[in-house]
């Protein structure tokens, strides 16, 4: 509603021409379950402890003009804490590849790896796949922390708890229409600015984990009308290509 709203009432366009939608990445379907079930399988370490999908943008402090050390500091703080308080396996989702060094996120996530001297519980997710494999990975895990707002919403239109890293607004309005203000603002939301100030990045993933519930719930509330709201983007859409 963010965006609606913005066009409506501060740009003033008329109402009857702007529509609520949602993205079209709440419709992204998945390969086949057995296809997945061994994607996961796969990138799972151990079987029956916590899974959780970390989406590390390589661009974000880049673009937020945010220390880059303090950056991976606060990712290896929480890595560590997932690992030695949850006993989780991680996997590391790399979800921009390309060749820019300042935005291939391949590049932070090995950096993390190898800070971690290879930890064989902290997995790269590092193959060629496609969106719809990336989405079927991360929907089997049982808590996401996302810096890449993709990657966060494969978590999201699956019902999974998520915790969003945001560097614009776009963050807190879909989380809004989701969550709703509260729960965004003190569960599921944490700028990169505050995110990589010391303690407060691990503090919002423990708050966040231990609401996963709440958040869960929510989402399976709300995540039904999302998806209506992107099939009728693409009516309007196909209403309005129409001779």
């Amino acid at each position: 509603m963010a965006s609606y709203r913005y066009i409506t009432e501060d740009l003033k366009l008329p109402g009857h021409i702007c529509h609520h939608m949602a993205d079209p990445a709440f419709l992204l379907g998945q390969p086949t379950k057995a296809v997945g079930d061994a994607l996961f399988a796969h990138h799972r370490a151990v079987e029956g402890k916590p899974t959780i999908a970390l989406s590390t943008s390589q661009a974000i402090c880049h673009w937020m003009n945010s220390n880059d050390e303090r950056h991976i500091d606060t990712w290896l703080e929480v890595i560590r804490w997932l690992r030695q308080e949850l006993d989780a396996n991680i996997i590391l989702i790399p979800h921009v590849q390309e060749t820019a060094p300042k935005n291939e996120d391949r590049f932070l996530a090995t950096e993390i790896q190898r800070r971690l001297n290879y930890d064989p519980r902290v997995v790269l997710a590092g193959g060629d796949f496609s969106a719809s494999e990336y989405k079927a990975i991360i929907s089997r895990c049982d808590f996401v922390v996302a810096e890449r707002m993709h990657a966060a919403l494969a978590g999201l239109s699956t019902g999974v708890p998520t915790l969003v890293i945001s560097y614009s607004i776009k963050a807190e309005g879909i989380l809004t229409d989701l969550l709703g203000g509260e729960v965004t603002k003190a569960k599921a939301l944490i700028s990169i600015q505050d995110f990589i100030a010391p303690g407060a990045g691990l503090a919002r993933v423990q708050t966040s984990w231990e609401a996963r519930s709440e958040i869960a719930q929510r989402l399976a509330a709300t995540v039904p009308g999302a998806r209506d709201r992107a099939k009728r983007a693409h009516e309007l859409i196909a209403k309005a290509c129409k001779p």
